[in-house]
């Protein structure tokens, strides 16, 4: 049996004095909720409430989200646990509806600071109880400072309000309206708030009533049951949605809401920045297009951008720290520039000689996935293919071409007068789709008619462009070709 908790162990020494127990205010940080997996036959789950505040709690409400085969009714449930200071309390058994299939959930908890324990301090402290005076005392200046913690607070809303207000509700929206977090950080999704409105955009109450699907990686990764880590800048979309029983009560349904929520670094204006230019290691020739990226010591992406027309790029790092350039292309191994310390108000100035030798079969950044779709061929123009070098030739240089391979390893084949063989072409797919003639790199030693079949084929092939953040960009890609002849 594997118990996911905390211990706590008090030493008391004999004869002591006795002390004053510091006031631990009732947070969601002091307020949890621990599982007791029992692995027995069936499988059980003792999901407990934790109180490690100084003050009592009342749990009124708890709600399981996201059930898959699990035998508890997936929807909130009302109660009325009191739970003392240091004390934790049995708030659900869990267990499979199948016990031989695969089952899980989320739990989360609503709870209020019990008002009974704050009246019989009141009562102490009046009749001159100094202890319960300075409890108090610390009581109220908490409360001081969480009603003047910016953002709004709204009340929970119970089975019986959504009974009560179903013709009222118009739509629900999610407060506050989008959430940073600084790569390496955690947040709990508790920080977002959803609060059903009406017609007239007026606050009914906030609701944990609600379904929520997160991408499983990607710049922000969602830990279950309840957290969310910042891995690198970038974005994720949440998407929230009114459970089923909760749309059920109400008179019109309620649509659900994408939330956004960025990692992003806070500004400094003394970061070092990285200035490079990225050139073909065997030609010089820039690489415009290219994706660089800036990785600090652990490897961890800080900054991505594109190499511009010239091969030119400016990484601003988040902070004076060891960072190094990485310079990449869809299926293949990155090129790394040398690991250096940047101190604060520093330019780093390279150049970077980029050739991509190791194919990879499946990307080692797919953690990125969430941020760019890739390039890749759809279609070749169905117009006449060249005709050869000179005017008039008989024999067509090119005879036929096919698409192949996979998405992340395109193939080109071309069927003509070229001997057979293969070789690899990098190029630029612009925003539109359409190949950078002036950007087509093929192997110092590639055959003449080797190049001259892919320049004449190479245009009428059309690609569909990378999207960066859903908007076409343009991207050097690298496309594999074959020779045969007919």
């Amino acid at each position: 049996m594997r118990r996911t908790s905390v211990a706590f162990i008090t030493l008391v020494a004999g004869c002591a004095p006795a002390t004053q127990r510091a006031y631990v205010a009732p947070t969601s940080e002091t307020i949890i909720h621990t599982t007791e997996e029992r692995q027995a036959d069936p499988p059980e789950h003792l999901v407990f409430i934790e109180n490690r505040s100084t003050v009592p709690v009342t749990v009124f409400s708890v709600a399981f989200s996201r059930c898959q085969n699990v035998k508890q009714r997936c929807e909130p449930q009302k109660t009325n646990l009191h739970v003392r200071p240091g004390q934790h309390m049995l708030a659900a058994r869990v267990g499979p509806a199948n016990p031989l299939q695969a089952w899980s959930y989320y739990f989360s908890f609503s709870w209020h600071p019990d008002s009974a324990g704050t009246a019989a301090l009141s009562a102490l402290a009046a009749g001159g109880d100094e202890g319960s005076r300075t409890k108090l005392a610390a009581m109220e200046r908490a409360d001081s400072i969480r009603r003047n913690e910016p953002g709004p607070r709204y009340n929970e809303l119970t089975r019986d309000d959504f009974t009560a207000l179903a013709a009222r509700v118009a739509s629900m929206r999610a407060v506050p309206d989008s959430l940073v977090i600084v790569p390496g950080e955690h947040a709990n999704i508790e920080r977002i708030r959803l609060v059903l409105v009406d017609a007239q955009g007026q606050v009914l109450g906030r609701t944990r009533w609600v379904r929520w699907f997160a991408p499983g990686s990607g710049a922000v990764q969602f830990v279950p049951p309840d957290n969310l880590i910042a891995r690198r800048p970038g974005r994720v979309t949440l998407r929230f949605s009114l459970a089923d029983e909760a749309q059920k009560l109400l008179a019109n349904p309620v649509g659900d809401i994408e939330y956004a929520v960025v990692a992003a670094y806070p500004p400094d204006p003394h970061a070092p920045v990285f200035e490079g230019l990225a050139v073909d290691a065997d030609t010089k020739k820039p690489l415009a297009c290219a994706r660089v990226a800036l990785e600090d010591s652990a490897q961890n992406v800080v900054v991505r951008d594109r190499t511009g027309p010239t091969g030119t790029f400016v990484l601003v790092a988040p902070r004076p720290g060891t960072y190094r350039v990485r310079v990449e292309t869809f299926g293949w191994a990155p090129a790394y520039g040398p690991s250096e310390l940047a101190n604060a108000d520093e330019a780093k100035q390279h150049e970077y000689a980029v050739r991509f030798t190791e194919q990879l079969l499946v990307s080692r950044f797919n953690r990125d996935a969430d941020d760019i779709e890739h390039a890749r061929p759809t279609a070749v123009a169905t117009q006449p293919l060249g005709t050869g070098a000179k005017r008039g030739a008989s024999t067509p240089i090119v005879q036929a071409v096919t698409l192949g391979g996979s998405e992340s390893m395109p193939i080109l084949g071309i069927v003509g007068r070229t001997p057979p063989g293969t070789l690899w072409m990098q190029f630029v797919v612009d925003s539109t789709g359409r190949v950078d003639l002036a950007s087509v790199l093929l192997p110092p030693d590639a055959d003449a008619r080797a190049a001259a079949s892919v320049a004449s084929v190479l245009p009428r092939v059309r690609f569909s462009p990378a999207r960066d953040a859903g908007k076409p960009a343009c991207e050097l890609l690298r496309m594999q070709v074959n020779f045969s002849a007919q």
